[in-house]
């Protein structure tokens, strides 16, 4: 009988209780299944595991990082042990990916940093420069290589991009410019006939290298925006009509026939942005330039008019005035320079007709509101300036700052600058009204305006303004460079003065103080500096005489403040009483002296030297009497006078007194 085999499942191991137990086929296989399972359980979870500590160990590195902790200083830690859970073979792989990319996020950085200041694109390769950043890879874990590569090659990438982009555009700009430049030097004569043609020329078909297509050096994008560069430079340094004549011309010449034979007709024809914002910069220019050439002409005709006023003011070699001959001669000297400006010619015959001694300055104040109406600009011209300057009897003196003030006003105008330097300066505005506040405390307000707080403010801006324009003035004829400091100190130093001066009133009507000029103010100031040196001086010059031994008594060096003092105490412990000498004036003898006088003389005066010898000793002499200071000797006449009771009477009798005892002491120890 065939036996039919069946798959049985038998204990592996012999001797086992159930040995021999044959299972069924389906046990068997649910067995195999979950062993299976199991297994790929097992396996998922410890993928799971392995990934959780990779994300944990970035974690970690990412932590370190941001405490400031550099790459290496994180890899000598975990060699160290000093991190425990970033060590082991996932981890230690995924630590290196990771570092690999922290090391070239630090090579980006340092590179960067570098070429904002180091990298010139004219000279260097991006591929040669970046080579002193990167690390040395001799060594290092492929994790670290695919990582640092990862992040590494897409920033380099984008900045090869970017860096053969600018060398394109570097290129093409360089291009452009060869041949503005070739075209900016043909003269004007000869742009109808070489302009276009020099320009074509750049246009020529090439070979490439290889010899399989045809190239131009030059697009016709480049070319066309070589005229626009060559027409914009000749906008951008117009300074004359010629300038922009020659700019016009290039903008309508006719450009001729394009590659594809079309007509590229002029500049002007063009229709785009680029062209319509050079057809408004030359329009623009075109009008500054006629003003500008119409103000220099205002200009040139004025100070050729100013300089015949001034040969009018100036005195002959001899010190005479003009004579009237000499006067009809600039007369006519005017009018050319004026080219026949009535304003000009009624001013001169005005002034010159007039009594001299009607052109003295009468009103000061009017005259600097007058002047400081010239840096604002109220005159329309030098020749309504020089009128009203004679109408309003602005005396001679002053026509030099005048004329330099309006001198000032149109370069100042010329370059934009309308405001007077007062008036846009900060130290010089914000220091006049901190200035104007003061003032305008210490005097009256009132409602309708018109209260002394209202004119001291007027006066003293008017003073202010008048200051400040004097002193830019000085600074300017000096040829200084003047400094934002400078102005703070002159504006300070105006300060002091106003605020010393304004004290205020109480009066309804307003009274200007009498004021110096900050010139002068210096000037007294600086006398006073002078003082105060000289006094220093003379001080130390007394110092040293003080301390120069003037003799040696028994083997004892002494000085002369030494002696001054030993004089003062000598007075201190010694006092003789004299009789106070009465001159009544009463005369009396041959010698023409009264009795009391005789009697002071003999009788008194042997005293008062006998007194003068114990207290300044013998070794006064006059050699220690020039030396010794004024106030030293003073201090030791009066001491004595007192000691001597002669300092009890009258101012007048003291002081009389004293001058006897100095001559006493003069004729006792022959001084001089």
């Amino acid at each position: 009988m065939a036996i039919k085999y069946n798959r049985q499942a038998t204990n592996k191991y012999y001797g086992a209780a159930n040995a021999g137990y044959v299972r069924t086929g389906s046990a068997s296989d649910g067995l195999a299944k979950s062993l299976a399972s199991a297994s790929q359980s097992v396996a998922i979870g410890e993928n799971l595991r392995i990934n959780n500590k990779k994300d944990k160990a970035i974690e970690k590195i990412q932590a370190l990082e941001a405490s400031g902790k550099t790459l290496e200083t994180i890899q000598g830690e975990i060699l160290a042990g000093k991190h425990p859970d970033l060590t082991g073979k996932y981890i230690d792989a995924t630590t290196q990916f990771h570092s690999g990319k922290v090391k070239a996020a630090e090579v980006i950085e340092q590179m960067t940093l570098a070429m904002e200041s180091d990298y010139d694109i004219t000279k260097d390769n991006l591929n040669d420069f970046s080579k002193k950043f990167l690390p040395d890879m001799e060594g290092q874990d492929s994790s670290f290589m695919a990582g640092f590569g990862s992040f590494y090659n897409v920033w380099k990438n984008k900045a090869d991009v970017a860096d053969a982009k600018e060398r394109g555009e570097l290129a093409s700009a360089k291009k452009i410019d060869e041949v503005r430049q070739v075209l900016s030097v043909i003269p004007n004569e000869d742009l109808d006939t070489r302009y276009v043609e020099e320009w074509k020329s750049f246009g020529t078909t090439l070979r490439t290298g290889d010899n399989t297509e045809l190239t131009k050096f030059y697009t016709n994008a480049e070319l066309m925006e070589a005229i626009r560069q060559d027409v914009a430079s000749i906008i951008d340094t117009a300074d004359s009509l010629e300038d922009i004549e020659r700019a016009e011309k290039i903008m309508s010449l006719n450009l001729g026939k394009g590659t594809n034979g079309q007509e590229l007709g002029s500049l002007n024809s063009r229709k785009n942005q680029n062209t319509d914002v050079l057809k408004a910069a030359l329009t623009a220019k075109k009008d500054a330039v006629i003003q500008k050439e119409r103000r220099d002409e205002q200009y040139n005709t004025a100070k050729a008019t100013q300089a015949v006023w001034v040969e009018a003011f100036t005195p002959n070699e001899d010190g005479t005035p003009k004579s009237t001959l000499q006067l009809q001669e600039l007369q006519k000297k005017l009018a050319i320079a004026s080219k026949g400006n009535a304003g000009d010619m009624d001013a001169f015959t005005q002034y010159f007709n007039s009594d001299p001694e009607s052109r003295m300055i009468k009103d000061y104040a009017g005259s600097q509101d007058f002047l400081l109406s010239i840096s604002l600009g109220e005159f329309s011209s030098h020749a309504d300036m020089m009128k009203a300057m004679v109408e309003e009897g602005i005396p001679q003196n002053l026509w030099d700052s005048a004329n330099k003030r309006w001198d000032r006003y149109e370069k100042s105008y010329e370059t934009g600058g309308l405001k007077p330097i007062y008036d846009t300066d900060h130290h010089y505005v914000n220091t006049k009204a901190s200035i104007i506040a003061v003032v305008k405390e210490k005097y009256i307000r009132s409602d309708d305006g018109l209260g002394t707080a209202q004119a001291a403010e007027a006066d003293v801006l008017r003073y202010i303004n008048f200051e400040i324009e004097e002193q830019e003035a000085r600074w300017e004829a000096e040829g200084l460079d003047v400094t934002s400091k400078m102005r703070k100190d002159f504006i300070t130093e105006v300060e002091q003065y106003v605020t010393k001066t304004w004290t205020g009133n109480d009066e309804e009507e307003f009274k200007a103080p009498v004021t110096d000029t900050i010139e002068g103010v210096r000037m007294t100031q600086e006398f006073d500096e002078i003082d105060k040196e000289m006094e220093a001086a003379e001080i130390a010059e007394q110092e040293k005489a003080d301390n120069t031994i003037v003799f040696t008594r028994d083997g004892v060096e002494v000085t002369l403040k030494d002696y001054v003092n030993e004089i003062a105490e000598n007075i201190r412990n010694n006092k003789t009483k004299v009789r106070v000498p009465v001159f009544k004036g009463v005369i009396k003898g041959k010698d023409g002296k009264s009795a009391d006088e005789i009697a002071f003389e003999k009788i008194q005066v042997p005293i008062i030297q006998k007194y003068m010898k114990e207290v300044l000793g013998s070794e006064f002499t006059q050699d220690i009497f020039t030396a010794m200071s004024e106030e030293d000797f003073i201090s030791l006449v009066e001491a004595m006078t007192e000691n001597l009771g002669l300092m009890k009477g009258s101012d007048e009798q003291d002081e009389q007194n004293i001058e006897t005892i100095i001559n006493l002491i003069a004729n006792t120890y022959g001084l001089k």
